[in-house]
């Protein structure tokens, strides 16, 4: 977001903005649904309640850790 801005400032173009965007869009869906486990790992980081005895297992924990103090 930070260099998205900077380069705004600089004054890009909006439409090149949104180029690059939509073309990391696609790499990124590509790039989460090439495997299983990272598909997984990455519904776990948006919401770990999902499943918290399995994928979300660790990210409860950790929450569960920093709680505890």
């Amino acid at each position: 977001m930070i260099s998205s801005a900077m380069y705004f400032a600089a004054g890009a173009k909006i439409k090149h903005m949104a180029f690059g965007a939509t073309i990391a869009g696609f790499i990124g869906y590509i790039a989460v649904n090439s495997k299983q486990y990272i598909h997984d790992r990455f519904l776990a980081f948006l919401d770990h309640s999902i499943d918290p005895m399995g994928v979300g297992y660790h990210i409860q924990q950790a929450l569960i850790a920093i709680g505890s103090g």
